[in-house]
This record gives C-alpha cells, sequence and structure tokens, in this order.
C-alpha cells in the first residue's frame, strides 16, 4: 500500500494569526513558511511516504512545493481554503478515492 501525505496551506500571510498580539505579520508569515519547510523535509526524508500533495491557494508555497513535494493543487472552490475544501481537494486528486 502506498501512503500520499497531504499537506494543506492556507496562505503564509493570513498563518498564525493567534500569535498577532505577540507577533507583527512579517514574523508570522516567516515561521509559517520555516514550518512548511520543515514538514515538507520531514515528509520527504519519510521512508514510509511514497507522495506528497501540497493542497494551497499561496503561490508562495506552490512555487516552493514543486520543488520538494510530488504536487500541488488549488483547494476546490477557488480561493477557498476551508478545511473540508482542502480536504475534498486532496481525494479528488488521489485516483484511488476520486468521487468528484
Amino acid at each position: 500500500m502506498s501512503t500520499l501525505a497531504v499537506l494543506p496551506i492556507k496562505s503564509f500571510s493570513e498563518a498564525k494569526h493567534r500569535l498577532s498580539e505577540q507577533l507583527t505579520a512579517g514574523p508570522r508569515r516567516a515561521l509559517a513558511e520555516a514550518m512548511f519547510s520543515d514538514v515538507l523535509t520531514a515528509l520527504r526524508r519519510s521512508e514510509r511516504v511514497e507522495a506528497i500533495l501540497v493542497v494551497t491557494v499561496d503561490g508562495n508555497a506552490q512555487r516552493f512545493s514543486t520543488t520538494t513535494a510530488t504536487a500541488t493543487t488549488r483547494p476546490l472552490g477557488w480561493g477557498s481554503h476551508t478545511r473540508s475544501s482542502m480536504a475534498t481537494s486532496a481525494c479528488c486528486w488521489c485516483p484511488a478515492t476520486a468521487r468528484c
């Protein structure tokens, strides 16, 4: 059985909003980008993960993941970045579960 890791990313510019009282937008964005990079690196190093799908509307995440992830896709419902739209997009991308 093959393992597909799905990594949903909202938008780096809107990430970590709950930290807005402690950090301004720039450091929050940098933190989100660093965390994204760390997770992608860990997934690539995992012997059990055969493919990585990044689901995002963020252009920077898309560009970065093209060299690191197996594939990238936008959530269904253009511009949407809810958890359900990202999960549905991942299911539709994966041929074994394509029911869209």
